[in-house]
C-alpha cells in the first residue's frame, strides 16, 4: 500500500526511519517493466532483489519476469490487469541466498532476509533493518507503491506476509507468492489449521474466517445455496460455499467458505469469497477518485428459453473503474459469474430464475434489474426489483428498510432477521425505531406470489461497535521541547479536532502548565496546517468541542486546536516558548465505523514520578475493541534505528480511572505475528521493550509508561487497534 496514503504508519518516527541510511552503499536498478497507465490511477506493484549478488541481476531479472507473469495471470489479479504497472528494483548483495539458521547457513545480504524467523523453519521474513531498508528505497523510487514482493534468491521453501510480501524461488514459490499476497493485500487469514499456533492470533472475524454458525449471519451468506448444508461437511465442487469447521489455525469454532481453498492449501484456486475479498481491496484503493456508484446504462434482458439451447445474459454500466461484476441467482451469488456476461450455454431447469448482477467501483455497488430467465409456458415467482443498501448506524437512530418487486398478483411479504421472520412485519418496507446493538444483522424479505416465493438479498445492518473516539497524550515539556504524536486515519478521510491545551489545563486545576503551546500538523514530511491560537479557527472549533464533548477552552486563551479532514498517518508536532504541562488531544469529530482512528505513537522523555509519560483513550460503541499498546525504547537505540537516549527498560500500565487493568514490563515473543498483523515494526527477541494485548470495553483509559528500573530517557508509547 502506498506508504504515506493508505496504510497505517509508526508516525511519530515519520521519515527519520525511513531515511536511515544503509551501512553498505550497493548497486542500486529501478526499472518499470509492465506500464498500463499513470502510477497515481494504477495498482503499483514492485518487485525487489534479496540475496542476489551484482553479477546475478539478469538472474533476478529473468525470476521476476517469471512471478510477474504468474501474478498477472492468475484469477485474483487477472480481472485488473488493465490497472497494474509492475516495477523492479534490483539491489545487489554481498552474498547469495539467505541464512537459513537450521542448516548454519548464514548471508551477507543486503535486506538480511532470514528462514526461521519465530523458530519457525519455513517462515521466511525481513528483520527490523530489513523493512527499514525496504521503505527507504520505496521513498526514494516508488512513494505511490501499492503492492511489495521481496523476491528471495533460494530455492528453500519459505516466505511470509504483512507489509510486505516475501517468497522465495522454491519449486512451490508461486502458489506461495499468491497466498502470501491473499494476507498482506486482500486480508485474508489462513484457512488451515494449527491448534498450537492458534493462541498466537487472536480471534476475529476475517473476509474468509468467522465464528458465526448460520446461514443468515455469514459473512458470506450471498454464497450459499439453499440446498447447502450448514455446517457443511462435503462440497460438490470447488465453488461449493458453505461454512466447513476449521480456520484462522483453530479446528473448532471458526468456519471457512470452501473446503479446500489456496489459503489453506498451495496448488488449489482461492475460492469465489476470497475472489471477492481481491476486489474489495482493489476497490478500497480508489485508483481513479470514484465519487459515485456506476451507473448501468444497458440492463440485462430477460427470455424464454427452452431446454439445450443457448443464452446470454450482458450488462453495460459506466464510472470510474475498475467496475467488478456479480452475477445472482434467485437472490444466490453465482461463484464464477464475475464478468459483465452471464453465459447459459445449455438451459435447463436449473438455469430457470430471477438473475441480475451487481456492479462496483470504490465509491459503491448498482443493482441491475431483475430479470426472469424462463423454461416456455413456466410461471415464476416475483421479481425483487429493489431493495435497501447496508446501512451503518449509531445505537438510538432510526432506519427505514424498503423493496420493489415485480410479478404476478398479489404479492405478500415477509421480512425475517438473521433467517427468523419478524413479526407484524409484512408490507414492502420496515421501520427499525431507536435500534439498540441487538439489532445489527442480516435482514431479508421473502415475497410470494402464484408462481413462488423469492427471498432478497440480505441486507446487513451495522450498528456502530466499539472504536476509537479520542486519543491523547500528556507531558512536561521544556521550553522549545517538541512533543511528536503521531496517529492514523484508517478507511478514507474524516474530520478531527486536534488540540494542544496549556491554559486550558489549569482551568481544570492542573498546576505548571506550558502558557501558550503551538502545534504543527504534518502528512510525511508536508506541513499541512498550524496553529498557535485556537481564537483563529474560534468558530469551528468551538462547536467541534461541543460535538466530542471535550472541555472547552476560555474565549482569547493560547491554548492551539485546528479542526482538519485527514486520511491515513499523520503527525503532530508541539511545542512552547516556556516549559509546562500541556496534553495533546485528537477527537474524532465525524460518525460511522469507517473512517475511524485506528493508531496513536507519542516519543517523548520519560521522567520519574509525576513526570511519567500519560497516554489516554477513549472507546466509544458497544460490544469490545482489542489493542496492542507497545512501549518501546531498548529497540529504538539497537543499531537499526540508533535514536541516542532511549529509555533501557521501560514498563506500561494500563488503568480504568484509578484501576490498574493489566501491565507488562518485557514483551512475549508471542507477540511478533501480532506486530506485523497491524503494520509495527518488529522488536528485537529478547529485548526489554514492553507490550501487551487488551480487550476492552466502552469507556476512558490511561496508559503510564516509565522506567522498570527507575530510569528515565526517551521512549515511544504505542496503541493500535486490532481485528
Amino acid at each position: 500500500m502506498n506508504l504515506f496514503r493508505r496504510l497505517p504508519l509508526v508516525a511519530v518516527l515519520g521519515l527519520a526511519l525511513a531515511f536511515i541510511a544503509s551501512s553498505t552503499l550497493r548497486a542500486q536498478t529501478f526499472t518499470q517493466v509492465r506500464d498500463t497507465g499513470p502510477r497515481a490511477n494504477r495498482i503499483n506493484i514492485v518487485f525487489i532483489a534479496e540475496g542476489y549478488t551484482a553479477a546475478e541481476s539478469a538472474k533476478f531479472s529473468t525470476d521476476a519476469a517469471t512471478k510477474i507473469q504468474t501474478l498477472v495471470g492468475n484469477e485474483s489479479w487477472s480481472r485488473f490487469a488493465d490497472s497494474i504497472n509492475v516495477f523492479t528494483l534490483f539491489v545487489a548483495s554481498a552474498e547469495s541466498g539467505a541464512d537459513d539458521p537450521v542448516n548454519n547457513i548464514v548471508r551477507d545480504t543486503y535486506f538480511n532476509s532470514t528462514f526461521n524467523t519465530s523458530g519457525i523453519d519455513r517462515l521466511l521474513a525481513l528483520p527490523g533493518t530489513g523493512t527499514t531498508k525496504v521503505r527507504s528505497l520505496l521513498t526514494q523510487y516508488l512513494p505511490d507503491w501499492d503492492v511489495v514482493l521481496v523476491l528471495v534468491n533460494s530455492t528453500k521453501y519459505g516466505g511470509s506476509g504483512g507489509s510486505f510480501t516475501v517468497v522465495s524461488l522454491n519449486v512451490s514459490s508461486d502458489d506461495v507468492m499468491l497466498h502470501e499476497l491473499g494476507h498482506s493485500f486482500a486480508k485474508l487469514t489462513d484457512e488451515y489449521v494449527d491448534d498450537a499456533a492458534a493462541p498466537s492470533y487472536p480471534p476475529a472475524e476475517y473476509p474468509n474466517a468467522t465464528q458465526k454458525s448460520t446461514r443468515a449471519t455469514s459473512p458470506w451468506s450471498a454464497f450459499i445455496s439453499p440446498g447447502t448444508a450448514i455446517p457443511t461437511l462435503t462440497a460438490a465442487d470447488e465453488n461449493t460455499v458453505g461454512l466447513f469447521l476449521g480456520a484462522h489455525y483453530r479446528s473448532t469454532g471458526f468456519y471457512r467458505p470452501t473446503n479446500n481453498s489456496k489459503m489453506r492449501s498451495l496448488g488449489r484456486p482461492f475460492g469465489p469469497v476470497n475472489l471477492r475479498a481481491f476486489g474489495t481491496a482493489v476497490h478500497g484503493l480508489n485508483l481513479n477518485l470514484a465519487s459515485t456508484a456506476p451507473v448501468i446504462t444497458q440492463q440485462p434482458a430477460g427470455a424464454s428459453v427452452a431446454i439445450g439451447q443457448a443464452y446470454t445474459l450482458h450488462v453495460v454500466a459506466t464510472g470510474a473503474g475498475p467496475l467488478t461484476y456479480q452475477w445472482r441467482l434467485d437472490g444466490v451469488y453465482l461463484a464464477t459469474g464475475t464478468g459483465a456476461d452471464w453465459p447459459i450455454t445449455t438451459m435447463n431447469s436449473a438455469q430457470a430464475g430471477v438473475y441480475a448482477v451487481e456492479v462496483t467501483n470504490a465509491a459503491g455497488t448498482t443493482l441491475s434489474a431483475q430479470v426472469a430467465v424462463q423454461l416456455p409456458g413456466v410461471n415464476l415467482p416475483p421479481s425483487i426489483d429493489a431493495i435497501s443498501p447496508a446501512v451503518s448506524l449509531t445505537a438510538g437512530d432510526s432506519v427505514t428498510l424498503s423493496v420493489t418487486a415485480s410479478g404476478i398478483a398479489p404479492l405478500t411479504y415477509q421480512w425475517l432477521k438473521d433467517g427468523v421472520a419478524i413479526a407484524g412485519a409484512t408490507s414492502a418496507t420496515l421501520t427499525l425505531s431507536k435500534v439498540p446493538g441487538s439489532a445489527a444483522g442480516s435482514y431479508t424479505v421473502t415475497i410470494t406470489n402464484p408462481g413462488g416465493s423469492v427471498t432478497s438479498a440480505p441486507v446487513i445492518l451495522t450498528v456502530v461497535a466499539a472504536r476509537l473516539t479520542n486519543v491523547s497524550v500528556r507531558t512536561t515539556l521544556a521550553a522549545n521541547q517538541i512533543l511528536t504524536v503521531g496517529f492514523t486515519m484508517q478507511g478514507g478521510a474524516k474530520p478531527l479536532l486536534i488540540r494542544a491545551a496549556g491554559p486550558g489545563l489549569a482551568a481544570l486545576g492542573v498546576t505548571g502548565t506550558m502558557a501558550d503551546p503551538k502545534l504543527t500538523l504534518f502528512k510525511s514530511s508536508v506541513l499541512i496546517e498550524a496553529n498557535d491560537n485556537w481564537s483563529s479557527n474560534a468558530t469551528a472549533v468551538a462547536n467541534a468541542n461541543a460535538a466530542v464533548g471535550a472541555f472547552p477552552f476560555a474565549p482569547g486563551s493560547l491554548d492551539a486546536a485546528l479542526v482538519r479532514s485527514i486520511d491515513g498517518g499523520h503527525t503532530v508536532q508541539v511545542s512552547g516558548p516556556a516549559a509546562g504541562n500541556v496534553i495533546v488531544e485528537a477527537y474524532d469529530a465525524g460518525s460511522g465505523l469507517t473512517p475511524r482512528l485506528t493508531n496513536l505513537s507519542a516519543l517523548n522523555r520519560v521522567g520519574t514520578g509525576g513526570d511519567v509519560l500519560i497516554a489516554g483513550f477513549t472507546i466509544a460503541g458497544f460490544g469490545t475493541k482489542n489493542l496492542l499498546i507497545r512501549a518501546v525504547g531498548p529497540t529504538l537505540a539497537a543499531v537499526q534505528f540508533g535514536l541516542a537516549g532511549m529509555i533501557a527498560d521501560p514498563k506500561l500500565e494500563v488503568y480504568s480511572g484509578p484501576t490498574k487493568i493489566g501491565e507488562n514490563d518485557n514483551w512475549a515473543p508471542a507477540l511478533t505475528e501480532t506486530f506485523g498483523s497491524v503494520g509495527a515494526f518488529a522488536l528485537i527477541p529478547g529485548s526489554k521493550d514492553a507490550a501487551l494485548v487488551v480487550s476492552l470495553p466502552p469507556g476512558g483509559y490511561t496508559v503510564q509508561v516509565f522506567g522498570a528500573d527507575g530510569g528515565t530517557g526517551t521512549a515511544l508509547v504505542e496503541i493500535y487497534e486490532l481485528p
